[in-house]
């Protein structure tokens, strides 16, 4: 896993900061506590940098399905946002 995830991660809304932490001798995914709403654009970096991830096949069974239950939820948060957007534009285009 590569340290960038891992910083933006530990910063962001409840992301799985990694497997193998070395405060944690049984490999579990730790998760990080959700303390605001994220961006986006910042949400859309992390599910990508998730699929990488998981793409890669190296994580046990547990943690790739908590890496995949958290991007499955990363892609309801920005299809939320982007219908939100989209709804906004439509009342705009409306008004002239």
């Amino acid at each position: 896993m590569n340290y960038r995830f891992i910083c933006q991660t530990e910063r962001l809304a409840s992301l799985p900061v990694h497997a193998g932490n070395p405060g944690n001798d049984r490999g579990e995914i730790i998760m990080a506590e959700k303390k605001k709403e994220i961006s986006f654009e910042e949400s859309l970096l992390n599910l990508e940098e998730i699929v990488q991830t998981l793409e890669k096949g190296d994580l046990k069974l547990d943690d790739s399905l908590k890496f995949f239950e958290q991007g499955i939820k990363l892609v309801k948060e920005c299809q939320k946002k982007l219908e939100t957007a989209e709804r906004k534009v439509e009342v705009l285009m409306e008004k002239e």
